[in-house]
């Protein structure tokens, strides 16, 4: 399990410099009202206790004042660190909660998530979001009642 950490540690610090490295446009007010996925890596665990287990991760762009109300769940456990701005998150049974940049947040497997909300009125808040899931899963899935 050790090794495992110590390789996990590795792909995370690798994720995050691959971001920072990356041109950021993200200052500039964005027309778009749309969410923007922009994928990172995606790599299967080599821990034989983990087998059928892959990271994925991508960052989130979340267009200046942008609100989603679609309630989801993604069948994997994400991790968020927040790179520029700040996001208003809430999941089920959990008091809505703001993340600014530099905070991390988890979000247990198919949790109930029903808010994300960029706090930032005039630029792009971006969330590098890091899934730990098991090949075959969805990362997204939209609850229907």
């Amino acid at each position: 399990m050790r090794r495992f950490n110590q390789q996990l540690g590795i792909v995370v610090i690798a994720c995050i410099l691959l971001v920072f490295l990356s041109p950021d446009d993200s200052t500039g007010q964005s027309e778009k009202q749309e969410l923007g996925h922009v994928p990172v890596l995606r790599q299967a665990l080599s821990d034989p206790e983990l087998e059928g287990y892959e990271l994925y991760s991508k960052v989130l762009e979340v267009p200046p004042a942008f609100t989603d109300t679609v309630a989801h769940r993604h069948d994997a456990e994400l991790f968020g660190y927040v790179l520029d701005g700040s996001v208003k998150i809430k999941l089920k049974g959990k008091p809505e909660a703001i993340f600014q940049q530099g905070e991390m947040f988890n979000e247990p497997r198919n949790i109930l998530h029903t808010l994300l909300q960029n706090m930032e009125e005039k630029r792009m808040s971006r969330i590098l979001l890091f899934y730990i899931i098991k090949e075959g899963r969805s990362d997204y899935q939209k609850e229907y009642n």
